[in-house]
């Protein structure tokens, strides 16, 4: 199983703890990709397993099994790219009252760290907390994308759901064509639009 996930997950890792990045900070960067080696459209779907990778290169304790053990806490396996090499997801954890709440994350690549969106266990629900992280995902992207963006995120899918499909994960590949045909209807509505200012 893990095998056949890796072939459709990504990251970029880049510097070492010896020399400073390009913005001053020293350290590693690490970047979630997805298999086409870009960052993913915001919003769509990344893998969890990217985001504890990133964390563990940059030497995070978020993920470990004894801070999940003390905070109680659980890991989302939805994750939704930021747009700028980083991604979104929620955890839940067992307050003092012992009801569990959820947390909007962001795994952020500029501080190489994972930071709280909102307020700590601001959602009751995990689907509340799984739509908003795609919400803010969506609302925080960096620029508006064009129609070649938008294409590019589109032909990395396809790239994703053949991948998925050749390794018999029939569900991913679904899933994968099913983002990819949204994304190419949201360039044809952008196109329509453009169109129309013209006129």
């Amino acid at each position: 199983m893990t095998r056949r996930r890796r072939n459709l997950r990504g990251t970029k890792i880049t510097g070492d703890w010896w020399t400073k990045q390009s913005d001053g900070r020293e350290g590693k960067r690490c970047e979630i990709t997805g298999a086409g080696g870009m960052r993913g459209f915001p919003g769509t779907s990344t893998y969890i397993f990217d985001v504890q990778e990133c964390a563990r290169v940059c030497k995070s304790h978020f993920f470990d099994e004894d801070t999940k053990r003390f905070f109680q806490s659980k890991i989302s396996d939805a994750a939704y790219h930021d747009g700028r090499g980083g991604a979104y997801f929620y955890t839940s954890e067992k307050g003092p009252n012992m009801i569990r709440a959820y947390t909007v994350r962001r795994y952020d690549p500029e501080s190489c760290g994972v930071e709280t969106v909102g307020h700590f266990q601001q959602y009751k629900t995990g689907t509340q907390a799984k739509s908003a992280a795609k919400r803010i995902a969506i609302e925080n992207a960096p620029r508006t994308p064009d129609a070649a963006d938008i294409e590019t995120v589109a032909q990395d899918l396809d790239i994703q759901a053949r991948a998925a499909a050749r390794h018999g994960n029939k569900e991913g590949a679904r899933k994968f064509r099913a983002q990819a045909a949204e994304l190419r209807r949201q360039k044809f509505e952008l196109s329509r639009r453009r169109r129309r200012r013209r006129r």
